[in-house]
């Protein structure tokens, strides 16, 4: 009897937020939630934990691109908090400071939804937020979030309350993480519950979450170090890989990222390698002669170096007619940089991010991937998937592990543009039958991450994660009874 692709449960993937130019790691958690319904007809809750107060639009045109498919559903903690009771004894949101957001105070700011105030704020002079307390749509209170609370040492401490309908205090935490752990407890609700934890600012709120019947998985979706030789875990992941052993399993993209990971660790049996998975295209690709340009798909920010990119085509354009055209895709910090350095040259365009701009990958001769480092590259197989050659800095982990140099991609030096835009040159100069051969074989590798590959990796690594939580809780209780008896030995010696 076959085993199903993945095991029966609640399952929920856990993120902070959706951004409305979501890049890599929204578009890998997203796409993998589809995979799971499509090839094992589970439904799939994503769980957003900012406070956005306009999920509801951000689901429509999530649904209106294709990310969310029937069975695959967005959900946001306060959105939740507004139209459902939270679970717990009443009155013991008396136990820390309660001072609601007066809205004549001139230094309190609303922020409406469709009319209704659903968010109040008050900053400090810096712009530092202060308090934030969400309302339900009919105005009454629902979470005050107090976070100016002086403490002993200088630091702020945190008062988060949630209130009943009323209005009054019913459950309260002095750190947000005890609602985020009440929350989920309410949506799992005892039952067996699978929750893949993809963001790492989640990851550090949810760390200490352990329940019985709930496997906690972590993925890492970006590196763990930068790219300087011998260099330590940036500090917005130390805190998560000083405790990876406060999660079921930890899931890296490649094995490389996972071996060197290992070397970090004394809890090496809980990390494990699963790629990105994608959707084969079908497989009647273009004729070489609807292929043209080159095209970069990111997020417009300095770890990206699409400047690089322009560079490369530049010198590339410096050599060969008819120029090669440079399509850019994406929003970010850098855009407005990047529209001067373009500075009107009619073959570089930069579009805004779109969800669909990966269809170009089929019309497009070259990808250009130009990453300080890359957790996994989803871009590079979405491209060799629909026969574009990716040209790509072999940076920490990813291109390396998916592209085979000249056979079905190309790599080059870290940061070397002049090698970038030789290996542009010699795509774009070899016979076009070989040209072919190489988009054939791009394909051919594609085609080894398959969404109902990568969705059967993910069954057999959350069952093994599932008997590894149970081993631990079994020994953890042996452990807590033998403790608990040597006291009252102890105790009785006395």
């Amino acid at each position: 009897m076959l085993t199903a692709p993945l095991p029966t449960g609640r399952h929920f993937a856990v993120t902070w937020s959706i951004p409305d130019d979501f890049g890599g790691m929204t578009g890998a958690l997203l796409h993998r939630s589809r995979g799971f319904r499509r090839e094992a007809g589970v439904a799939v809750t994503v769980l957003t934990l900012d406070d956005r107060i306009d999920y509801a639009d951000v689901a429509s045109r999530l649904r209106d691109a294709g990310e969310l498919i029937d069975g695959v559903s967005l959900l946001n903690l306060y959105d939740w908090l507004r139209t459902h009771p939270l679970p717990g004894e009443r009155g013991s949101g008396a136990r820390h400071p309660f001072r609601p957001l007066r809205p004549d105070d001139p230094d309190v700011v609303g922020l409406e939804h469709d009319g209704r105030v659903l968010r109040r704020e008050r900053r400090g002079p810096g712009g530092e937020i202060l308090q934030v307390d969400h309302y339900r749509q009919d105005g009454s209170l629902v979470v005050s979030d107090r976070r100016d609370l002086d403490r002993r040492g200088g630091s702020a401490k945190r008062s988060v309350v949630v209130c009943d309908q009323r209005g009054q205090p019913h459950r309260s935490w002095s750190h947000i993480s005890g609602l985020y752990a009440a929350w989920i407890d309410a949506l799992v609700a005892g039952s067996r519950a699978w929750l893949v934890i993809d963001s790492k600012t989640a990851a550090r709120s949810l760390l200490g979450y352990r329940r019985r019947g709930t496997v906690v998985v972590h993925v890492v979706h970006g590196a763990h170090v930068s790219s300087s030789p011998g260099s330590d875990v940036i500090p917005s992941r130390r805190k998560v890989f000083s405790r990876l052993d406060a999660f079921d399993a930890v899931v890296f993209l490649t094995r490389r990222q996972r071996d060197h990971a290992a070397r970090l660790t004394a809890h090496r049996g809980r990390l494990v390698t699963i790629p990105l998975g994608i959707t084969l295209p079908p497989s009647n690709p273009p004729a070489e002669s609807e292929r043209a340009g080159a095209v970069v798909l990111a997020r417009l920010s300095a770890l990206k170096r699409v400047d690089h990119a322009i560079a490369a085509i530049e010198r590339v354009n410096a050599v060969v007619t008819p120029p090669l055209t440079l399509d850019i895709w994406g929003d970010g910090s850098r855009r407005a940089a990047l529209m001067r350095r373009i500075d009107g040259d009619p073959v570089l365009t930069l579009h805004h991010h779109d969800p669909a701009a990966r269809g170009v990958l089929r019309e497009a001769s070259v990808l250009l991937v130009t990453s300080r480092s890359e957790g996994f590259g989803l871009a590079i197989l979405e491209a060799m998937a629909a026969g574009c050659i990716p040209v790509a800095y072999d940076v920490p982990y990813g291109p390396g592990e998916i592209i085979r140099h000249g056979r079905n991609g190309m790599l080059v030096a870290d940061g070397d543009v002049d090698a970038l835009a030789d290996a542009v040159r010699s795509v774009i100069a070899q016979p076009p039958a070989a040209r072919d051969a190489q988009r054939r074989a791009a394909r051919e590798r594609a085609a080894q991450f398959s969404d109902d590959r990568v969705t059967r990796l993910w069954g057999r690594a959350l069952r093994r994660a599932r008997r590894r939580g149970m081993s631990r809780r079994t020994v953890e209780g042996v452990t807590w009874r033998a403790r608990r008896w040597a006291r009252v030995l102890t105790r009785r010696r006395r």
